[in-house]
């Protein structure tokens, strides 16, 4: 019976480890070369499945987009500990999906995540999360920000200096042309969680993050929605164009100086961080047609009909209106970049409309996301072939829109390699499998070597004596008559 017991908890203890041993590896892949197939944006974007591997424990490489929504494998618990929080997929060039935890809630890519022209980092708020899910922006800690290798699964966090509005978060606005800085709005924390939260204000902050230098760019006061694409980056990487209220003014990154280029009024907005030209010469910004009747008019606040893409030149400020491009239908969209012929590839939001019945009227959320190319001489066609209707935004690689490599492969998330949390689950009712049956083998061992007699009392008559011995059994039986 002892035997049989040390097996069984033997193969216990075997199955326990098992799911340990099989966790992914936390070694970094090297680093990405070059030589690498450049891939393409996908013809369709998935759901991941909700216990989809993160990017720290299995990393696969640059990705072609990001993608976030409002479904099971975008979505976590606010009840259940180390679940609340955003997840982001990152879909990378070979058709995979890895996550990115962020400890803020309903973060959106693209908007609050953003990826590198390269597609090898992320940008976004502090904190992403490790497996566990234990950071959070507290009050009074200065404002941080994180960047994720997606080559490498390493996450770095950075800390902005104190100032005006060191209790505030730190928002991503832009990566350069080259990767080598950031942009981030600084954000007052009073005027972020107000209920009408229109009006960002804060500090803009030009960030390096190799050398830690940082120079203020802007003081904001007001003007523009939160997470609304308010700032873009020259081609060349030496001037920023920011939309300061209803003011487009250009910022030069090197002497900081500032000069006003247009007032785009109320109504036009700057198309998004990759609104410059790839020739420099001009900006893109989307007006509203027709009018609206909200106040402050604005594509993203109760505009209904079509979006019209003008230039503004970064010389004089003339503002150009008939440019061949198509008219764009959808309340949110954003210009995701060019390609080399001129085209200009938009992200539009699909809306619904719903009303409940607290409501006075109806409001409008995102119900997916299409993708179009806009061809300088008129002409639209879409890039993406189907969406998930819980994607609700995505953020695209700046060098795959430039080469125009659309239309790649889009194979089904796998199934495998999934979250560590999956594996400490899984293992948890074999370990506690094994200490039973080493808690009980333990006890019959004991027992087995436990004195029968109290200490003390004479032994057992049985005991008291020597068995006979086989000779003297035989001697006995003979005498008896036995043959």
């Amino acid at each position: 019976r002892r035997h049989r017991l040390t097996w069984l908890a033997a193969v216990l203890a075997v199955l326990a480890s098992m799911p340990l041993l099989a966790l992914p590896g936390t070694g970094r892949v090297a680093p990405a070369t070059g030589d690498e197939p450049a891939g393409a944006v996908p013809i369709r974007v998935h759901e991941p499945y909700s216990w989809q591997a993160p990017v720290q424990t299995s990393p696969s490489g640059r990705a072609a987009l990001l993608v976030s929504g409002d479904g099971s494998g975008f979505t976590s618990s606010e009840d259940i500990p180390w679940t609340y929080g955003s997840k982001i997929a990152s879909v990378g060039r070979d058709g995979s999906y890895r996550m990115l935890r962020f400890g803020t809630q309903e973060l959106r890519a693209g908007q609050d995540a953003i990826l590198s022209p390269d597609g090898r980092y992320v940008l976004a708020q502090y904190s992403v999360e490790d497996f566990l899910g234990l950071h959070y922006v507290t009050s009074g800690q200065q404002p941080e920000f994180a960047i994720a290798d997606l080559v490498t699964g390493e996450i770095k966090r950075y800390q902005l200096p104190g100032g005006k509005h060191a209790d505030g978060m730190a928002t991503p606005v832009a990566w350069s042309p080259s990767g080598g800085q950031v942009l981030i709005l600084q954000e007052d924390a009073t005027a972020r969680y107000d209920y009408h939260p229109r009006w960002p204000v804060g500090t803009l902050v030009l960030y390096d993050p190799a050398t830690g230098r940082h120079r203020t760019l802007l003081e904001l006061t007001g003007g523009l929605e939160v997470g609304a694409p308010f700032a873009a980056f020259s081609p060349d990487g030496r001037t920023i164009a920011v939309q300061h209220g209803p003011s487009l003014v250009l910022i030069d990154t090197v002497t900081a100086e500032r000069r006003n280029l247009a007032d785009l009024g109320t109504r036009s907005e700057l198309a998004g961080r990759a609104a410059w030209t790839p020739d420099g010469r001009s900006i893109a910004v989307f007006t509203p047609l027709p009018e609206c009747s909200s106040n402050p008019c604005s594509q993203r606040n109760g505009v209904d009909g079509t979006i019209r893409l003008d230039l503004v030149d970064a010389g004089s400020g003339a503002v150009t209106t008939s440019t061949g491009f198509d008219r764009v239908t959808g309340k949110l969209a954003r210009l995701a970049g060019w390609q080399r012929d001129g085209t200009a590839v938009v992200i539009r939001h699909v809306i619904q409309s719903y009303s409940h019945y607290l409501d006075e009227q109806a409001n409008d959320i995102p119900n997916g996301v299409d993708l179009l190319a806009l061809a300088p001489t008129g002409g639209t066609r879409h890039l993406f072939d189907g969406v998930q209707q819980s994607a609700t935004d995505v953020d695209l690689a700046s060098d795959l829109i430039m080469a125009g490599a659309f239309g790649g492969p889009a194979p089904l998330p796998t199934r495998w390699p999934v979250a560590p949390w999956v594996y400490w689950t899984g293992a948890a009712p074999l370990v506690w499998a094994a200490i039973v049956g080493l808690l009980i083998m333990w006890g019959i061992r004991r027992s087995g070597r436990r004195p029968r007699g109290r200490p003390g009392q004479p032994k057992p008559a049985d005991q008291a004596h020597p068995s006979p011995t086989r000779d003297a059994l035989e001697t006995t039986r003979a005498g008896n008559g036995y043959a």
